[in-house]
């Protein structure tokens, strides 16, 4: 537990007082919150908040209310729910802004939930969850118990369900949360959190590295390998090769069950290994598994290079679902590019280039095609929120079906020219396209274009400066063009103004 640990967010804390469920939920849905994008509709029970509470040993989840207003859930407050807002940098713009700057520097989806406790209460039994989280108190004060993973099992990949006082054991380490208080709880950590008598408590999870792990790295990789065929992207002839015949019949509990001596001690999943396990196949089978990933590990050390295709497979969901950058945040697009502009990409880690599926090509002409996916599009309102019909009480929840929003990206084939009117576009229509929401394609181009596109869009880095459209590696000056301004019509690249003379 040495990794835990708190911190202050400011030189002095404020003077301490009891917050209340209004002063708690006007502050956190009144005052930081777009009125006009959330407020003026009513909460979704289930999909915008959870009333929880644990009260007897037994967690309660109230069900009865599928929607209300603030003064609905105000009233629950009073009778002793604790409210759990889901993802409220949705609507909650400070929220919005701290959890976009984290993905853009993690490089991984964040999200966040709020929780507002009455005086003498906890919301949820202990457990623990998959992510990594960092508890903000933002008023009152609340007590964290924090224990030792469940069966010593460190880093989990999934979330745990209600544990039991007797299941934890004692905590190895409790504290007071007060305002301005930030605590770190690594993935696993199981964790309590309950209020006094006499203060309430509004607490902010920001959480993030949900399945972001080697082993999610190594399961890109293999699912990539496998449907590569090629010599350069394939798995090692061993792990190609197909099954023992009858392999189902030989492994499996039904197996395990017969073979394995009785005195043997069941593990923790249930299940009973023994040493001196002899089913039939097994050794064999076993054998050829391990030296199949033996030869797969010895190709990925000798070839970094493959690690690659793992990371375009896995920034697909990421740029899809990810926040898009702050309104106003990013240069002006300035004038469409000609021959003699200078231009520079907007923003680093908003935009990225990856190789395009054989099967989503325009054609077949062997030539192959990439594509450079962007954010700017994506929606605030639904981030991490795609199929959360049901909800999730999790402290912090991002499975599919409560967190990632998978957005629609559609490949379509854009050759950068355009006609007349379509080059006078003003780029303020541009940015309010950008402003709205609507949904971009991902612009799609010959591999050949693939140094000048990484050339451009290295420009956004902090020591990265503009470059002559005339400067752009590709032959034809008519092609320099057309990729710029295919790029600054998606709003990839701005012009840079020219110098004013003194």
């Amino acid at each position: 537990m040495g990794k835990r640990k708190r911190e202050k967010t400011g030189a002095e804390k404020p003077p301490k007082q009891t917050s209340s469920s209004h002063t708690a939920l006007h502050n956190l849905l009144g005052n930081t919150v777009d009125v006009d994008r959330f407020l003026n509709r009513p909460l979704k029970q289930g999909q915008d908040i959870n009333c929880v509470r644990f009260k007897d040993g037994q967690r309660q989840t109230l069900q009865d209310h599928k929607e209300g207003t603030c003064e609905t859930w105000q009233q629950l407050y009073k009778e002793g729910w604790s409210l759990q807002v889901h993802q409220p940098q949705r609507f909650c713009e400070s929220l919005t802004g701290l959890c976009a700057g984290l993905e853009n520097h993690l490089g991984c989806l964040v999200g966040s939930n709020a929780y507002l406790t009455p005086p003498g209460a906890q919301g949820l039994a202990p457990h623990h969850d998959d992510v990594e989280i960092f508890v903000v108190q933002t008023e009152g004060r609340k007590l964290w118990r924090l224990y030792a993973p469940l069966h010593g099992f460190a880093l989990p990949s999934t979330h745990s369900n209600d544990l039991s006082e007797d299941a934890i054991g004692e905590p190895t380490m409790e504290v007071t949360m007060e305002v301005g208080d930030v605590l770190y709880l690594p993935r696993g950590t199981i964790h309590a959190a309950t209020t006094d008598d006499e203060s309430a408590s509004c607490h902010v999870t920001i959480s993030t590295y949900q399945q972001w792990s080697f082993a999610t790295l190594a399961q890109h990789l293999l699912q990539t390998l496998t449907t590569g065929q090629t010599p350069e992207v394939c798995l090692p002839i061993e792990l190609r090769h197909g099954l023992p015949i009858g392999f189902l019949h030989q492994h499996g509990l039904q197996c395990d069950a017969v073979d394995i001596p009785q005195d043997v001690p069941p593990g923790a999943s249930g299940r009973r290994f023994s040493p001196a396990f002899k089913s039939m196949g097994a050794p064999s089978a076993a054998a050829s598994l391990a030296e199949g990933l033996r030869k797969l590990a010895d190709a990925v050390e000798e070839k970094p290079a493959l690690l690659s295709l793992a990371a375009d497979s896995m920034a697909v969901d990421f740029m899809a679902s990810r926040l898009p950058p702050c309104k106003g945040s990013l240069p002006e697009l300035g004038e469409a590019p000609t021959e003699s502009s200078v231009v520079r990409c907007r923003g680093s880690g908003l935009f990225r280039m990856m190789p395009l599926e054989a099967q989503d090509a325009p054609d077949d002409t062997g030539e192959g095609w990439v594509k450079v996916m962007s954010c700017l599009h994506n929606e605030v309102e639904s981030h991490m929120m795609g199929g959360n019909s049901d909800g999730c009480e999790r402290e912090d929840c991002h499975e599919a079906d409560c967190g990632h929003n998978h957005s629609a990206h559609t490949d379509t084939s854009d050759d950068g020219e355009g006609d007349a009117a379509e080059e006078n576009e003003s780029a303020e229509e541009q940015e309010n396209d950008e402003e709205s929401g609507d949904g971009a394609a991902d612009l799609v181009f010959p591999a050949s274009y693939s140094f000048a596109i990484a050339q451009l869009l290295a420009t956004a880095k902090p020591a990265g400066e503009g470059i002559p459209v005339s400067d752009i590696k590709l032959p034809a000056m008519e092609e320099k063009v057309g990729l710029a301004f295919a790029l600054w019509s998606e709003g990839v690249i701005y012009t840079v103004p020219e110098a004013k003379p003194a």
